[in-house]
């Protein structure tokens, strides 16, 4: 299986890079922008990768990302699975979030939104969305809750990809 992995030099991207052999990843640190999607949409068709974990997360990329690659793979036995965030179902009056954190919410919601209105439409591209909790990464680092290791969301993708019925997964610790 060919398989592509958007961000995957730290947090959950290196971890399912190092958990999926031969996966070859696409993040600044190999000078790639994830956020030039259609760049980033014509080399994954180029390639002709049979798998792409959107994990990289810069702003509505994700969303765009996959949007754009489903239009282009939509009658392709593709895979596409996307890293979202459980943050989507926090209340907005929850303290443990300031303001800086609901411009993210609304990215991860939108991500979610799209997943879910594609995955409505008939398609051999196979769809997926993880929605971890806090995961110990750069992004919340400076919370004090406890967090999943990254290692566990790529448990968590594997399984998607083992595991075809599987549309959907939320992981909290």
């Amino acid at each position: 299986m060919n398989i592509a992995i958007t961000g995957h030099s730290k947090g959950i991207g290196l971890a399912c890079s190092n958990l999926l052999t031969g996966s070859t990843g696409y993040s600044r640190s190999n000078g790639w922008n994830v956020a030039d999607t259609d760049t980033i949409v014509r080399e994954f068709v180029h390639k002709d990768y049979d798998v792409v974990i959107n994990n990289a997360y810069s702003d509505y990329c994700q969303s765009t990302l996959l949007q754009k690659l489903f239009d282009a793979w939509s009658n392709k036995n593709k895979i596409i699975l996307s890293i979202g965030s459980y943050v989507i179902d926090y209340p907005r009056s929850d303290n443990s979030f300031t303001a800086e954190t609901w411009p993210y919410k609304d990215h991860k919601l939108d991500l979610a939104k799209t997943f879910r209105r594609l995955s409505q439409q008939y398609s051999s591209c196979r769809l997926g969305l993880i929605n971890p909790g806090p995961t110990d990464t750069q992004l919340v680092k400076h919370l004090n809750v406890k967090k999943l290791k990254p290692e566990a969301v790529a448990h968590a993708v594997k399984l998607m990809l083992d595991n075809p019925h599987i549309k959907e997964i939320t992981l909290y610790d």
